[in-house]
């Protein structure tokens, strides 16, 4: 156990020391702003734990060194934030308000989107005008009637948020990691309003808390109104907070949250929603191992920060987080959704929506750190990417993000990377 322990931390301090590989890289793709029984309210401390993976060794050296354990802001305080963060914000959307649609303004949503100007790639292989031409008649602009009826649903699979119905990708190059089409992600159990369908009938077009576009239709669940309150406001539930759980052949990533039935001695038994072969709506029963998620929302501590962060630690980076992976917006708002919070999708939008935020612009670098050192962990925005800032350790400045120079997400020191002269803004989430 010495051993292992010892081996660790060794690896830590290497890992530590290396800093960013590159000072001054071309402008890395995640900085492009296209880049969530005890009964609910209650918050409880949590039970001291060993650290045993990687990231959660990393993680208590910054533990160690702020030594401050209280609960920064209460249930009711999260909540009250998550408001004035939707009143801020032109990004948010309160999904109680939409009934029924005009034609028009269904028309708005969809037309948002451009598609990309040619020459695009979808793999090795040139997009050609005729399949735009195609995936454009696939919006089925004409078949929007003069009154849309909303119509509620919930994603049963991790699924990815489309600015068109279509699985083609769109990329600037063949060797491009950016799909152009890809939005965002949507978690299992993500409530959502349907307003449209596809011409070939595999798409709906969905608005959600905080985006829009368009999801294939074997992720979602059409219900009831009794059934969408119950799966998306119960009473008790269990948040997932591992960066990805596999439960009976589904994926739950960070911040999924799901109704409590029962607890168990080693589990809690929660209902995960689901369709069946004729897509319909069809509650089941799984289990939930406690080793991987929490009664309620964790309490919004620093020390669960760090423990939450870093439990993302190696995870792939990639645009719109498709595929398993993680974008730099995303990694964020899952981390703080355990929480209890609510941020908006993109970077500039978590940045001009987020309470509590400095700007670092005019200052020189010394400045900055001296700024981020005040309060943290932190958030620190630059033009379209955002990271943690962990604070110091044996002297040196610590971020951690989710960024395409490595192609995860990783631990930088941000005296030696381009991120600090970079930085625009800082936010304390309090």
């Amino acid at each position: 156990m010495k051993k292992l322990l010892f081996a660790s931390l060794y690896l830590f301090l290497l890992f530590l020391i290396s800093g960013c590989q590159t000072a001054d890289k071309k402008r890395s793709l995640s900085e492009t702003d296209k880049g969530e029984g005890k009964v609910k309210g209650e918050q409880t401390e949590e039970p001291k734990m060993e650290p045993k993976s990687e990231g959660e060794i990393m993680a208590q050296h910054f533990i160690e060194q702020i030594n401050e354990d209280r609960v920064l802001m209460s249930e009711e305080e999260i909540q009250n934030y998550n408001q004035a963060v939707m009143n801020r914000s032109k990004f948010m959307y309160h999904l109680d308000s939409f009934h029924v649609l005009t034609k028009k303004e269904v028309q708005n949503y969809i037309n948002s989107y451009s598609f990309p100007k040619l020459p695009q790639y979808n793999g090795t292989k040139k997009i050609t005008s005729s399949t735009v031409q195609k995936i454009l008649d696939n919006r089925n602009l004409n078949a929007i009637p003069d009154k849309v009826e909303v119509k509620k649903g919930i994603i049963v699979r991790h699924t990815n948020l489309r600015s068109f119905p279509t699985t083609v990708e769109s990329r600037t190059s063949k060797d491009s990691i950016v799909d152009n089409l890809q939005e965002s992600e949507l978690l299992v159990n993500v409530p959502v309003l349907i307003i449209h369908e596809s011409l070939d009938q595999e798409w709906y077009f969905v608005i959600s808390l905080a985006y829009y576009g368009w999801v294939e239709k074997k992720d979602i669940v059409l219900v009831t109104d009794e059934e969408y309150q119950y799966f998306t406001e119960p009473n008790d539930f269990v948040i997932v907070t591992e960066a990805t759980v596999n439960v009976e052949g589904v994926n739950l990533d960070m911040s999924v949250r799901l109704p409590l039935i029962r607890e168990g001695k080693d589990d809690y038994i929660v209902a995960l929603p689901t369709k069946n072969e004729e897509g319909i709506f069809k509650a089941k029963t799984v289990a939930l191992p406690k080793t991987n998620s929490h009664l309620g929302y964790l309490p919004y501590t620093k020390e669960n920060v760090y423990r939450q962060a870093f439990k993302y630690l190696g995870t792939k980076y990639i645009w719109g987080s498709k595929e398993g992976g993680i974008d730099c917006s995303s990694f964020v708002a899952n981390v703080y959704r355990t929480f209890g919070f609510s941020f908006p999708r993109n970077t500039s939008h978590q940045k001009e929506s987020l309470m509590r935020k400095t700007s670092l612009i005019g200052k020189t670098n010394s400045e900055k750190l001296w700024i981020l050192q005040q309060d943290y962990p932190c958030l620190a925005y630059e033009d379209g990417h955002v990271v943690i800032y962990l604070g110091v350790l044996d002297g040196k400045h610590y971020i951690i993000h989710a960024v395409s120079d490595t192609m995860d997400v990783t631990v930088m020191n941000l005296e030696e990377c381009y991120h600090l002269r970079r930085l625009d803004s800082v936010i304390v989430v309090e």
